[in-house]
């Protein structure tokens, strides 16, 4: 049996200082290319105010390497 590669993960955590932020990127992104070096994936640090955006762009941005 094939697997399917059609789950997506979406992480928001509040509250962080930028070098918080920074810090849990570099190592997520770390993670992805151990767990799943194929995977297309976009990680980003912003502002509260701007998440929804941040997740419209990085999904589009996932959805044009497919």
């Amino acid at each position: 049996m094939v697997r399917q590669k059609n789950k997506e993960f979406v992480l928001v955590v509040p509250g962080l200082t930028r070098s918080q932020a920074v810090d849990l990127r570099d190592s997520l992104q770390g993670s992805v290319k151990k767990i799943a070096p194929f995977s297309h994936s976009r990680i980003e640090v912003g502002r509260k105010k701007n998440m929804e955006s941040i997740i419209k762009r990085c999904s589009k941005q996932i959805t044009t390497h497919e």
